[in-house]
């Protein structure tokens, strides 16, 4: 007993959670805190029934607590990451699309030109940091549809994504749906704060851009979305089956395509449709599962 008692008095700090392999530093239980006893403490209580000036001074008035361990950290940057994908408009189909999975054989002859806009794309997030600063974002463009507009545009945002960045990602024509919900009576969200959510959104991604009919609401809208960013220097990515020039004719006189080009560097994508030859050939493989000869 008196052992124990000498061990206390030279080490009265204990963690009391025993470390487990569920914590990746082997340092708490797996909650992402670290909890402690002061034996001191408690041995004082024991003894006199109070904490004297010293000991109270010592435990901070305390004789359990808790501190966050080294996993705690990588725990919320955990959270906040599936947050982020989850608040981020990323579409299911392409959850996963990284670079690394970002594959160009399917873009036949055209696979120099998806080589290089694939590798543009790589650079920009390697070098986000400076892209930040200048708010420079990228106007991914061909007139096929299925070229690989989207799924570039969205592998960006992931690989951003996981490195801690925030991004927004929107279809086009739901921009302008979003800010008509607004003008339905029920609608507990105003115009302006939802055109607000687009203009300050520290990354903004909108695809397809053009596709819907241009009409003077369609131009001021996005004039207001794109000129905000233009003056705070926030990163923009936009896809489209337009160029930057053949917008100057579609939206409010030329401003919307003079805000792009200041926001924007071009980058072109095949004029060829990755998505049908991949569709092709994913159908093949599974072809030859369903038909082959039964054993």
């Amino acid at each position: 007993m008196k052992d124990v008692q000498n061990y206390y008095a030279e080490n009265p700090i204990e963690q009391i959670n025993k470390p487990s392999d569920e914590c990746p530093f082997h340092n708490c239980d797996g909650s992402g805190f670290l909890w402690f006893k002061d034996w001191s403490a408690a041995t004082e209580i024991q003894k006199n029934g109070k904490l004297d000036d010293e000991i109270v001074y010592k435990s901070d008035k305390k004789f359990e607590w808790k501190e966050p361990c080294k996993c705690y950290e990588q725990r919320q940057k955990q959270v906040e990451h599936k947050r982020n994908l989850a608040t981020a408009g990323i579409p299911k189909l392409f959850a996963n699309a990284r670079f690394q999975n970002f594959s160009t054989k399917y873009a036949g002859e055209n696979k120099e030109i998806a080589t290089i806009a694939k590798t543009a794309a790589i650079n920009y997030v390697s070098n986000f940091n400076v892209m930040r600063q200048s708010g420079k974002g990228l106007y991914i463009y061909s007139e096929t549809k299925g070229s690989g507009k989207t799924r570039l545009s969205v592998t960006i945002a992931n690989e951003l994504i996981d490195n801690g960045e925030s991004v927004l990602v929107v279809k086009a024509t739901n921009v302008s749906k979003e800010v008509r919900k607004t003008y339905n009576k029920d609608s507990g969200v105003g115009e302006l704060e939802i055109i607000k959510e687009f203009q300050q959104s520290p990354v903004l991604i909108i695809d397809d851009i053009a596709v819907e009919k241009p009409t003077d609401f369609i131009g001021e809208l996005l004039y207001s979305i794109f000129d905000y960013r233009v003056e705070h220097k926030l990163p923009t990515i936009v896809t489209s089956n337009k160029t930057i020039e053949e917008m100057s004719d579609m939206y409010s006189d030329g401003r919307v395509s003079s805000r792009l080009k200041k926001l924007c560097i071009e980058v072109y994508m095949p004029e060829e449709s990755m998505r049908d030859r991949e569709s092709e050939y994913e159908n093949n493989q599974l072809e030859e599962l369903l038909f082959k000869e039964a054993n």
